[in-house]
């Protein structure tokens, strides 16, 4: 498995993990779409993944934590879409950076990700 594939699968895990708790914790009302509505678009659209479970009841990061076919086969799918991931990635943590300066009135407030427990991560190895 490739270097960049691993990344991408991080990445993945690392924007569906915060999302639904910032949504919670500031009421980001204003993004419109979350980052695994997104995700489920790409990998239906640009990827062609086929998902086993129902769209509408499907829980990515739980998924990607408890099934190792499903971790593979996503792994496998996303060799050379990495630059496509990075980039909705940045453009998605953007909008969440816009959502907290409106929110706050700051045009200039620094909004830092802390991601604890990296190794627990699930998707960024073949294996756990």
């Amino acid at each position: 498995m490739g270097t960049r594939t691993l990344h991408a699968t991080f990445t993945l895990s690392l924007m569906v993990g915060p999302t639904e708790q910032l949504r919670q914790t500031h009421g980001l009302d204003t993004i419109t779409r979350s980052y695994g509505d997104r995700l489920l678009h790409f990998l239906q659209s640009e990827v062609n993944f086929e998902f086993s479970a129902e769209v509408g009841n499907f829980d990515f990061g739980l998924s990607l934590k408890n099934d190792p076919t499903f971790k593979e086969s996503l792994q496998h799918a996303l060799r050379g879409y990495y630059g496509q991931i990075t980039r909705q990635a940045r453009e998605y943590v953007g909008e969440i950076v816009a959502a907290l300066r409106e929110q706050h009135g700051d045009p200039e407030l620094k909004v830092v990700l802390l991601v604890d427990s990296v190794e627990q991560i699930r998707g960024i190895g073949m294996s756990d």
